[in-house]
């Protein structure tokens, strides 16, 4: 690999044509990119159109005076470092140069020895300027990674908890059935530990079916099993599905259909789960006797399905992560209803597999808007 860094390009600013000429010849001996300039408008438009990294200019110039090109290269070019010349040195001009951001201060006449001593500690301070503002970025890069990672260790601790609990839940029923068939007793289980038992291994069914559909659709981005897919059928099917709960839970589902049959061609079972998962969230997490309003629009490019509750709503900061996998927003709300924290992460899957999209809108106190927005041509048939 070549180290070799190459020469700094250098602006030299004096109107005084034999000095500079002296100094360019120097400098280019020396290995130096350099370019003369004799006035400072002139400088200022060269160091605006090019890579210098060092102006050399004397203070008294025709027209706008070396300190003002100073103050302009210092505000329009940061990075470009200043050392100023002259000829007629005082400590008024040293103070205004010096706090107006030049390098350094160049008493006329000097030597190539002071001059080349001089660029050198400049080259010198870039190299470490730039060295640290590459550590600086690399320690910014280290921090996000260290954040990001005990993000995912508490979203590891988290999900561990949350999975643990939500399979030991509707296994506490099962179990308990199952040691009174163990007893051998002679009487009849009651009715209500049949279905507890029932309702256990239900949501055990509902656990396992949504991790293997978020697995399925992480591994599989593109949708499989593509063709027409009539909406209006799927998301009646949903509403079917999760109306006993609903009912359980004092929850009204209202449907609103278009007259049409509203068709995309897409995969029928991950819109299936993306609907349903949007409705299973409206009621699980709405008010006691509160409502669920589902609405099928066709539009001119596609279908929309918009899911409205009469939730607790979702405050502002958190409506950025409520489609990462197992984020809950509530977690009292969460573990009164029960969930994994993943519908919503496969809302947003299914969606995307489609060229479509999810949108919310959410008002703390009020409820939340969830819309599934998918195109005609979602996916094509043998993709």
């Amino acid at each position: 690999m070549n180290d070799i860094k190459p020469a700094p390009r250098v602006l030299i600013v004096d109107d005084d044509d034999d000095l500079s000429k002296v100094l360019l010849r120097s400098l280019r001996v020396e290995g130096y990119e350099a370019v003369g300039s004799s006035t400072a408008e002139e400088a200022l438009a060269l160091a605006m159109s090019g890579t210098y990294e060092i102006i050399l200019t004397d203070i008294n110039l025709p027209g706008m005076e070396g300190l003002a090109l100073l103050a302009k290269i210092k505000n329009l070019i940061p990075s470009c470092d200043v050392i100023m010349m002259t000829g007629d040195p005082t400590l008024e001009n040293a103070v205004k140069a010096m706090g107006a951001g030049a390098y350094d201060f160049l008493i006329k006449p000097f030597s190539n020895e002071t001059l080349f001593f001089t660029l050198k500690r400049c080259i010198e301070k870039r190299s470490l300027s730039s060295e640290m503002q590459t550590i600086k970025a690399y320690q910014e890069e280290l921090s996000s990674a260290y954040s990001q990672l005990k993000s995912l260790d508490r979203m590891k601790d988290s999900f561990l908890s949350t999975i643990g609990h939500e399979l030991k839940t509707p296994l506490t029923p099962i179990i308990g059935g199952l040691e009174l068939l163990a007893a051998g007793t002679d009487r009849a289980i009651p009715p209500e530990i049949i279905n507890g038992m029932r309702r256990g291994a239900a949501r055990l069914e509902e656990i396992i079916d949504d991790l293997l559909a978020y697995a399925g659709m992480k591994s599989e981005k593109e949708p499989s099993q593509c063709g027409p897919a009539a909406i209006m059928e799927i998301v009646q099917r949903a509403v079917e599905e999760i109306l006993p709960k609903a009912s359980e839970l004092g929850i009204v589902i209202r449907a609103e259909y278009p007259s049409t049959k509203a068709v995309v061609s897409g995969d029928r079972g991950r819109i299936f789960l993306a609907v349903k998962s949007l409705i299973r969230n409206a009621v699980f997490f709405n008010r006691p006797q509160g409502s669920v309003c589902v609405e099928v629009r066709e539009t001119p490019t596609g279908v929309s399905i918009r899911v409205e509750d009469t939730g607790e709503g979702i405050p502002q900061e958190y409506l950025k992560s409520i489609y990462d996998p197992f984020y809950q927003v509530a977690d009292y709300l969460t573990r009164k209803r029960g969930g994994l924290g993943l519908g919503l992460a496969i809302v947003k899957q299914a969606a995307e597999s489609h060229k479509g999209h999810v949108k919310v809108s959410s008002i703390p106190g009020k409820g939340s808007v969830f819309t599934l927005i998918l195109p005609k041509d979602g996916c094509v048939t043998g993709a």
